[in-house]
């Protein structure tokens, strides 16, 4: 009998948790990245520029006070609902 050659099995790779896809808030494009930041584009209720990246979804939050006051209800409600989802860890549908 000769002797077996060694197992050759490879170890798995460890999953890396894909960044949840853009989403479409009404007309606000919301892009949470692998590393935490969450960049935010679109226009504003007066169709201003709204372009900017948050450190971490916290961040985000913390900012929703003034972004509520340039954002229309809807984006506002949709906002609130994607940062919960963060929150949650939950991933996007």
């Amino acid at each position: 009998d000769p002797a077996a050659p060694p197992s050759a099995e490879i170890p798995a790779v460890p999953a890396v948790a894909a960044a949840p896809a853009t989403r479409d808030l009404g007309g606000l494009r919301v892009t949470p990245a692998a590393d935490g930041t969450i960049r935010v584009e679109g226009n504003d209720q007066w169709g201003g520029d709204l372009t900017t990246t948050y450190e971490s979804v916290q961040y985000l939050e913390t900012a929703m006070p003034v972004l509520e006051r340039s954002l229309t209800a809807a984006q506002v409600e949709e906002l609130r609902a994607l940062i919960a989802e963060l929150r949650a860890g939950s991933p996007p549908p």
